[in-house]
């Protein structure tokens, strides 16, 4: 065999090996990555006040009712004020190198019916996903519950939370009627089949 042959020979070696090499690593840097973020079951202790702070920051886009206590909502997980409630809301926590970044909560409103009533990021932690993951992952979960239908509701000028609702499957079946409530007031009504 020619010098040139052998020469050509260990190059495309060399090439193949360090093609196969960054596949190698980029699969290993992908499962370090997914592990530094995750979402846990909400611990009280470790979680409440950051969900109260996340709430506070973003009272506006996350309820319309005037009498929403972040720090009831956190200690009871009641679905409204009605002590009958208590506890019936799932919430799970998105952690990114164990730093807390957004929450989502949810439950059971009738037997096939799965309703999502909050979910909140971070500012600093927006534009990652990671809204979409958690909305996924109480999909997923309501399904695990049988829910054949969810529900959420957002404010019509809430545009990125709209656009991620519809991005993960959920159809617009409603909104609020415009001469009776000012824009500001105004909700879009959503649901998605999980069958």
């Amino acid at each position: 065999m020619s010098n040139t042959k052998k020469n050509n020979t260990l190059w495309s070696s060399i090439g193949s090996l360090l093609f196969v090499v960054s596949i190698a690593i980029s699969i290993y840097l992908g499962r370090i990555q997914s592990n530094l973020v995750q979402i846990h079951d909400f611990v009280y202790k470790k979680d409440a006040d950051e969900i109260v702070d996340l709430f506070r920051k973003n009272y506006y886009w996350l309820t319309a009712n005037p009498k929403t206590s972040p720090e009831t909502f956190v200690r009871t997980r009641a679905v409204t004020e009605d002590p009958s409630t208590t506890e019936k809301l799932t919430v799970k926590v998105l952690r990114e190198n164990d730093k807390f970044a957004g929450f989502i909560a949810y439950y059971k409103k009738s037997f096939y019916l799965g309703y999502v009533l909050y979910l909140g990021v971070y500012e600093e932690f927006r534009g990652r996903g990671y809204g979409e993951r958690l909305i996924r992952f109480a999909i997923e979960d309501l399904k695990k519950m049988n829910a054949k239908k969810i529900k959420l509701i957002t404010r019509v000028k809430n545009n990125a939370a709209r656009s991620l609702y519809k991005k993960v499957g959920f159809k617009q079946t409603a909104i609020d009627d415009i001469k009776n409530i000012a824009e500001d007031n105004m909700h879009v009504y959503f649901e998605i089949d999980v069958n």
